[in-house]
């Protein structure tokens, strides 16, 4: 199938003066526009007709629904020197996405489970059925980081996040609340790309690393659809 396209003289001379009739595919007008617009429009609408589908993922866990649930983040001491806040703010990050997406889950404070681990500082001896009981909850999860850097381990001067974590989850009501009722590792990478170091600064990486962090975390616990190209 083809389009026919009337060329005048006063746009092209070298036809010789009288109207042409030229044959063209869609194909090559959609290039066509697509060069004339700049990318805007027409290649846009060329983009979104690229063949996706989604995928339903179910929670590996579903034990949060419906139940008050506590989140703890341990670090190394090295994290804890040159990153104070990192297990606050990544802390507060799952939270977030716990409460947004798990149906009925109830959420510890978390100014409150931050005053509980500043007021007992010892608090990752304590058992975790100790922990339950302190923080009044029906589910802990616990996230202990192996990992955090927000620079590349061999080229300092550029910004690439990375954290690596273990994921417990205990139950109060469990026969042995100290053993875990679901475990796994994640890791997590923020930007996808290294970028040098006057491109970004130390807040938008850590911001943005915790956020896919939390993501990669929170996901375990509820079915979502996930887009995908083939």
């Amino acid at each position: 199938m083809g389009i026919k396209l009337i060329v005048n003289k006063t746009d092209c001379n070298h036809l010789g003066g009288k109207l042409r009739h030229i044959w063209i595919t869609p194909f090559f007008l959609t290039t066509v526009l697509a060069v004339a617009c700049g990318g805007c429009g027409v290649a846009g609408w060329a983009a979104s007709v690229v063949a996706t589908k989604k995928i339903s993922v179910e929670a590996e866990y579903q034990g949060f629904n419906g139940k008050a649930v506590g989140v703890l983040v341990a670090v190394d001491m090295r994290t804890h020197y040159y990153h104070p806040l990192a297990s606050k703010m990544v802390a507060k990050a799952i939270g977030a996405q716990l409460a947004t997406n798990v149906p009925g889950i109830r959420v510890a404070d978390p100014v409150q489970v931050e005053y509980f681990q500043q007021s007992n500082p010892y608090w990752n001896t304590m058992s975790y059925s100790q922990l339950m009981q302190e923080l009044n909850v029906e589910r802990l999860l616990l996230i202990e980081v192996f990992s955090y850097s927000t620079h590349d381990p061999e080229h300092k001067h550029v910004w690439r996040g990375v954290i690596e974590a273990g994921i417990g989850v205990y139950e109060a009501e469990s026969d042995d609340p100290d053993v875990a009722a679901y475990m796994n590792t994640t890791q997590a990478q923020y930007p996808n790309m290294a970028v040098a170091l006057l491109g970004s600064d130390e807040p938008t990486i850590q911001f943005g690393l915790h956020s896919v962090f939390a993501q990669h975390v929170a996901r375990r616990f509820y079915d979502y659809e996930e887009v995908t190209r083939p």
